[in-house]
């Protein structure tokens, strides 16, 4: 903007310029007037109707760039919870399988035992108490644990690919992707060299702009 052009233009208050680019902004976008129907709509020069829109072309355009920006933020930290996550599992994936079994086995008296935990002495008799006891001596279980190493489930670490490639295409980090022309079955087309024969007889005139002598009229 030059400041000759508003030499002789008239100051604007803060609030006559926010009430101008206000209707500017709704004749504009919304009635599609010209800069100069919209000058004379409010009563203004159409330079200055022009320098308004430029200026506010200039706000619309980094209000798109912030939004751009905090929608590409929120988006990368979306991928970055679901990239931990998936990396949880994968590492939760990798983890031994444990199998727990148990096994009953035969053992000999020894000593005075008293009755299991489960028998309640005050309802047996004494031989039922040597019974149970005596039942109890002969037996132990016994828990047995396997561990078997596993490699980790490949859809996890896939998932962590993915996440990945999301962020360096919503960043921009990676380069553009050339893609070759191909026909609608998936075949490569090689590209067409165009010629152009021109007859020198249709092109050809005299200093006069005329057709040469013999030529066609």
């Amino acid at each position: 903007m030059s400041a000759a052009r508003h030499e002789n233009a008239p100051k604007r208050s803060a609030a006559e310029i926010e009430a101008h680019r206000a209707a500017i902004e709704l004749l504009h976008l919304k009635r599609h007037l010209t800069q100069q129907q919209i000058a004379d709509r409010l009563g203004i020069s159409r330079n200055m109707v022009k320098y308004d829109l430029e200026a506010m072309k200039q706000q619309w355009e980094a209000k798109r760039t912030a939004l751009r920006d905090q929608h590409i933020a929120e988006e990368v930290r979306r991928i970055d919870l679901m990239e931990s996550e998936y990396w949880e599992a994968w590492e939760r994936s990798r983890e031994d399988a444990v199998t727990l079994t148990t096994e009953t086995l035969l053992r000999e008296k020894t000593g005075d035992l008293d009755p299991p935990d489960d028998v309640d002495r005050e309802t047996l008799e004494s031989d039922e108490i040597e019974q149970a006891m005596s039942a109890a001596s002969k037996t132990v279980l016994k828990q047995i644990e396997k561990r078997t190493g596993q490699v980790g489930a490949p859809a996890y670490m896939a998932g962590v690919q993915w996440a990945s490639e999301s962020r360096r295409k919503l960043l921009g980090l990676d380069a553009p992707t050339k893609i070759a022309p191909t026909s609608p079955d998936g075949q490569s087309v090689a590209p067409v060299i165009f010629s152009l024969h021109i007859d020198r007889r249709e092109v050809e005139t005299d200093g006069d702009g005329n057709a040469p002598a013999g030529g066609d009229s």
